[in-house]
């Protein structure tokens, strides 16, 4: 009988620094294996104001 063995998923600390999308984000939430990360965009109109985009990455 063979044992299964579950693939444990290493999920970040919250206020640690990710690389996605060769974009470096900050972790804000964790939930159910989704993970919240928030990183700042430059607009090269408005006076270069900064904007912060969230994205959800779903674990799989």
């Amino acid at each position: 009988m063979e044992e299964e063995q579950e693939q444990e998923i290493i999920l970040p600390e919250i206020g640690s620094v990710v690389e996605i999308d060769n974009r470096r984000a900050k972790v804000v939430s964790l939930l159910n294996n989704t993970i919240v990360a928030e990183w700042e965009e430059y607009s090269e109109d408005e006076e270069k104001r900064v904007v912060v985009r969230h994205e959800e990455y779903k674990m799989l």
